[in-house]
C-alpha cells in the first residue's frame, strides 16, 4: 500500500529491508523499516582491529627463536584475538543487537544482546519527528532523528540513524497514514453501529406490530362472551 503512494517509501522498505520476527506484530501490522545504526559506527572499532591484528602479527613475527618461542607467539595470538575481541567484535554485536523498527501502527526500539531493553511508541501518540545533519552527515547520509510524543518522556532523540531525512518523512507520512485509517475505522464502526441499531428498531416494531393484532382479537371476544 505505501509502495503504491509513495514510491520512495518502497526504495527504502527495499534498501534496508531485513528480517523480523512476525511474531512481534499484531494481526494487521506490517514492517515499514528496519534499521540499525549507520554503518559509521563499526568503521572506528573495524579500525582498531584491523590496527591490533597487524600490531600482533608483527609482535608474533619478531618473537625471538627461544626454545619458548612457540609458546610466546601462542600468548600473543591469544591476547590480540581478545583485544579484536574487545574493540572490533563487541561494537559489531551491539550494532546489531539494535534495531529501530517502522510499522504500520508503531515505532520499535530494541536494544541490548545479553540485557535486552525495548520501547514502543505508538504512531498515534507522535506528535512530530525532526531530523538533524551535519556536513559531514550529509556527506555519508546519516543524522541524528528526534520523534516527539504524547506521553511522559515527550521527546527522544537516536543517534546515526541512516538516511535520517528520509526516515523523517516517512515517520511523519505513517502517522498520517494512521490517523486517517484510525478515523475510517471509526467511522465504518459508527455506520455499523447504525445500521445494527436501526434493524434492532425494525425488529422490535414487526414484534409489535405481530402482537397488537392478537391482542385486539382477544378483546374483541371478550366483549362478547355470551357469558359475561
Amino acid at each position: 500500500m505505501f509502495g503504491y503512494c509513495y514510491p520512495e517509501i518502497a526504495d527504502l522498505r527495499h534498501a534496508y529491508a531485513v528480517a523480523y520476527p512476525e511474531g512481534l506484530l499484531a494481526d494487521d501490522e506490517k514492517v515499514v523499516e528496519h534499521l540499525h545504526p549507520h554503518w559509521i559506527t563499526l568503521f572506528l572499532p573495524v579500525l582498531e582491529g584491523v590496527v591490533t591484528l597487524a600490531v600482533g602479527t608483527t609482535l608474533a613475527i619478531l618473537v625471538p627463536h627461544w626454545s619458548a618461542q612457540g609458546w610466546l607467539r601462542l600468548a600473543v595470538a591469544v591476547l590480540t584475538l581478545a583485544v579484536v575481541c574487545w574493540l572490533t567484535i563487541g561494537p559489531y554485536v551491539r550494532w546489531r543487537g539494535t534495531h529501530y523498527v517502522l510499522t504500520t501502527h508503531r515505532l520499535m526500539i530494541r536494544t541490548g544482546v545479553f540485557n535486552h531493553r525495548g520501547r514502543d511508541i505508538p504512531l498515534q501518540r507522535i506528535n512530530n519527528a525532526l531530523y538533524e545533519q551535519t556536513l559531514w552527515e550529509r556527506m555519508i547520509n546519516s543524522g541524528s532523528l528526534t520523534v516527539e510524543s504524547a506521553g511522559e518522556d515527550g521527546k527522544e532523540t537516536f543517534q546515526h540513524i541512516p538516511r535520517a531525512d528520509r526516515t523523517q518523512q516517512l515517520i511523519n507520512r505513517l502517522t498520517e497514514e494512521d490517523q486517517d485509517r484510525r478515523q475510517r475505522t471509526g467511522a465504518r464502526y459508527e455506520a455499523q453501529y447504525e445500521v445494527e441499531y436501526e434493524d434492532e428498531i425494525r425488529h422490535q416494531r414487526a414484534a409489535d406490530a405481530d402482537e397488537d393484532p392478537q391482542d385486539h382479537h382477544h378483546s374483541r371476544q371478550g366483549d362478547h362472551d355470551p357469558d359475561r
